[in-house]
């Protein structure tokens, strides 16, 4: 309601160093859609983190440190930890899985933006923390599959992003969902 909506794109490459052990790297554009005054409207996003298999293969842990710049919002570093696991079908493969993150600003940089026809808020990047729960669906062998999936999302806010309210109100969090699809493959 008071923050900006977004269209959003990401990749990962990820490389097995050894057995059981991955490295990630993770890219990713975001857009903001609501009207506003001039500036650029990308943020851009990256991420470094390790993956942990088990022995068979059908379970990983993982943690990963990254951030983001806006020439609009400004620059903000995350951490996070998560965990999945899957089904032995070599065709079809359910998955679990849960994630931890945290993410603050890095100053405080401020920009404004509008939802419909109101008026313009003027926000900051706040500090959060998000918990997930991710459910889905591997299709195909384990070298090239289409991955289909959901995820319920928590955002708990541990300061107001809107700035410039006198007395402003506490900070909250909000719950989310979403679908998603994607393709994964080795690359030899």
């Amino acid at each position: 309601m008071f923050g900006p909506d977004l269209l959003g794109g990401n990749g990962r490459l990820r490389r097995s160093i050894e057995p059981g052990v991955a490295v990630e790297v993770d890219a990713g554009v975001l857009h903001v859609t609501n009207r506003g005054e001039g500036g650029d409207r990308n943020a851009y996003t990256g991420r470094l983190g390790v993956l942990l298999h088990s022995q068979d293969g059908h379970a990983a842990i993982g943690a990963g440190v990254g951030g983001g710049v806006s020439p609009t919002a400004g620059g903000w570093g995350s951490v996070d930890i998560h965990g999945v696991v899957s089904g032995a079908n070599r065709y079809v493969r359910p998955l679990l899985g849960g994630s931890l993150g945290y993410s603050a600003p890095f100053g405080s940089q401020t920009f404004e933006v509008s939802a419909n026809d109101s008026s313009p808020v003027t926000l900051g990047l706040p500090r959060n923390s998000i918990g997930e729960i991710h459910v889905g669906l591997e299709l195909g062998p384990p070298d090239a599959m289409l991955v289909l999936g959901a995820a319920l999302m928590h955002f708990w806010l541990l300061e107001d992003s809107r700035v410039n309210l006198g007395s402003a109100p506490a900070p909250t969090g909000e719950g989310f969902a979403a679908v998603g699809a994607g393709l994964r493959f080795a690359i030899p």
